[in-house]
């Protein structure tokens, strides 16, 4: 079905390391998400890939490198660790200009455009995630062995990483925006303060006093311009920072509490557990993510 898309000769390809069609059933086709074909190139100048129009979608995983981007009248870079996510219905242009090594999966689905419409309206076509990257080598894995009857998991992999990017690119989004005005420059300087000492025991009276609020004020301030309490938020965000550990370290959960600055182990692992429907740290850890 789709042979005519693959040209026969791609220049800059220095590496094939497997290209991978994958047959799904009819079922799948008709309630799944599903994978047409992924594979693994190192490219380098002169690889370009150029289409009008095909009825997919493609994720890439940059794993060196530098790949670069013409998409929806932009262009753009994605280096070592980002994701790019681009709807093949629309023209799309990829190519190198040095030598660089991805992986991509060609995908389609029913939820699929839902998806991908509310993943670029939050964040555009570029992400990053620790989490979301290991679902990519993990979905490469899976056309890659093609073990018998996995058009379920291959379905469950793709929410999820649409999953875990979405909800990202919402907490981003709320991060740094109120729906009606920029965040005060005072606000501003108690979130990157947040940022950067999130590891350290932070409470609400020295965020109200670097911004040179009340407590009662900055409180209301805060809120207003993140839609969440400052100590919510300090939560929230020391969350995403575990959750990223989790998966790509092998740090004790002990240790990542530490590093994330809870406040013991037990409080952390109840918090982390309360906050995704009674998952623990090290059954996430564990999860084919």
């Amino acid at each position: 079905m789709f042979n005519s898309y693959i040209p026969k000769n791609e220049p800059g390809i220095v590496k094939n390391s497997g290209l991978f069609f994958y047959e799904s059933s009819e079922l799948a086709k008709s309630i799944y998400n599903y994978i047409y074909w992924g594979g693994q190139y190192t490219v380098t100048y002169p690889y370009c890939v150029k289409r009008d129009y095909m009825n997919s979608f493609i994720a890439f995983i940059i794993m060196e490198g530098e790949l670069f981007f013409d998409y929806l009248g932009k262009q753009f870079s994605a280096k070592k660790g980002e994701l790019v996510f681009l709807d093949c219905k629309e023209k799309n242009h990829y190519y190198a200009k040095d030598t660089a090594t991805f992986q991509f999966i060609h995908f389609s689905g029913s939820s699929i455009q839902s998806y991908y419409d509310t993943l670029y309206k939050l964040h555009g076509p570029k992400h990053t995630s620790a989490i979301a990257e290991k679902i990519m080598h993990t979905l490469y894995s899976l056309i890659q062995y093609q073990e018998k009857d996995q058009d379920f998991s291959i379905s469950m992999e793709i929410h999820r990483l649409f999953g875990e990017l979405i909800e990202q690119a919402k907490d981003k989004q709320s991060f740094r925006y109120s729906p009606t005005a920029r965040i005060p420059t005072e606000i501003q300087q108690a979130i990157e303060y947040i940022h950067h000492s999130y590891s350290q025991t932070i409470v609400v009276n020295d965020l109200a006093k670097l911004a040179n609020l009340s407590t009662y004020h900055f409180s209301r301030q805060f809120k207003k311009f993140t839609g969440k309490s400052p100590y919510n938020y300090l939560q929230t965000y020391r969350l995403i920072q575990a959750k990223n550990l989790l998966v790509s370290t092998n740090l004790s959960v002990e240790a990542i509490s530490e590093q994330c600055g809870f406040n013991n182990s037990s409080h952390f692992i109840k918090f982390f557990s309360k906050s995704t429907d009674g998952i623990t740290p090290k059954k996430f850890r564990a999860l084919k993510l």
